[in-house]
């Protein structure tokens, strides 16, 4: 999956060489893993869970470029250890799993203060509307609220084209339909304050 992933964004064309990166909902760092490979200059990554924390500060303790903060996204981007700056937001293996009601996105609006430009993954709902996803059982992505939404694509794309002003979509999209999750293929949507020139990216 991760490879799969990783080649989409790739081929999307939007340089990761010396960038400064929030990677927000870390895990363990298997994404952090794929941007230092990538060249980036520094990586901020957080997340909510102690011990995967841990596992990150151990994993990558002897790379300066690898900054750890603990904290999740639907309590802690007030936080003032949380006023940080990046290039890019990369928000990877994650928003489906957190709580961001719609049509304030207000967790997107907080990332769009930290950094200009961010990617993101996510499960698309291909109802007429978007419906709420609730864990009910223990489940160590899941977000601390045990629920997330699965958004239509105008839904989402919408809100994001009000937080960053551009919208684009892969020109060769993901669209991996998981087993467990099989009306809700899986998407790549980037928001940038600034204009993309890439002849991989379609506007929305």
């Amino acid at each position: 999956m991760n490879e799969v992933r990783w080649r989409c964004i790739l081929q999307a064309g939007v340089p990761f060489r010396e960038l400064t990166v929030f990677e927000p909902g870390a895990g363990i760092g298997d994404q952090t893993q794929f941007l230092l490979s990538m060249g980036v200059k520094k990586v901020i990554v957080s997340d909510g869970r102690p011990e995967n924390a841990g596992i990150i500060k151990k994993r990558f303790a002897q790379d300066p470029r690898v900054e750890v903060l603990q904290g999740n996204l639907e309590e802690s981007l007030g936080k003032e250890e949380f006023q940080i700056r990046a290039a890019l937001v990369f928000l990877w293996g994650v928003y489906y799993y957190i709580f961001d009601p719609a049509p304030e996105f207000k967790i997107l609006e907080q990332l769009s203060k930290i950094a200009p430009l961010i990617m993101l993954d996510y499960l698309e709902s291909e109802t007429s509307s978007s419906w709420i996803k609730n864990y009910n059982y223990e489940d160590l992505s899941a977000s601390i609220s045990k629920k997330s939404l699965r958004l239509t694509r105008l839904e989402l794309y919408s809100g994001l084209k009000r937080i960053y002003g551009q919208v684009y979509l892969p020109v060769d999209q993901l669209n991996i339909k998981d087993p467990s999750n099989i009306d809700t293929p899986r998407k790549i949507v980037i928001a940038s304050k600034n204009l993309l020139e890439s002849p991989s990216l379609k506007q929305f």
